[in-house]
């Protein structure tokens, strides 16, 4: 198989994300991904930047991004700019459409899983 790409997924700016349980971590897996927050106790949980470093993710997803986050403002966080999604240009800003389709469980889960797999595996896609 492929190989799973190591996924940060922002939920907010004071970084929490989805763990294990949760409807972003089932798609981040059934995408080809790996969760780098799928060992954590809850399915929602906050991590430390310093946390976040050290799993070196390949690719970020900010849902934070109407919040004013934003490739930019990511890359320039303290250490941030070792990780390998900041380094190689991984970072996927999600529109509010995308947010609203991939937080919620429902039909367009489709749409959900497709989004998530082209940012991991593009060269699928070709």
């Amino acid at each position: 198989g492929r190989e799973k790409p190591r996924v940060f997924w922002e939920l907010s700016s004071d970084l929490w994300t989805a763990g294990p349980g949760s409807f972003i971590n089932d798609l981040i897996e059934r995408a080809g991904g790996e969760n780098i927050a799928a060992g954590a106790e809850s399915p929602w949980v906050q991590l430390s930047s310093e946390a976040i470093v050290a799993a070196d993710p390949e690719v970020i997803f900010l849902a934070d991004h109407p919040f004013g986050e934003s490739t930019e403002t990511v890359a320039a966080r303290p250490g941030w700019g070792e990780i390998s999604a900041v380094v190689n240009n991984c970072i996927i800003e999600l529109s509010q459409e995308e947010i609203d389709v991939v937080s919620r469980p429902g039909p367009r889960v489709v749409e959900a899983l497709e989004l998530i797999a082209r940012a991991l595996h593009p060269d699928a896609f070709k």
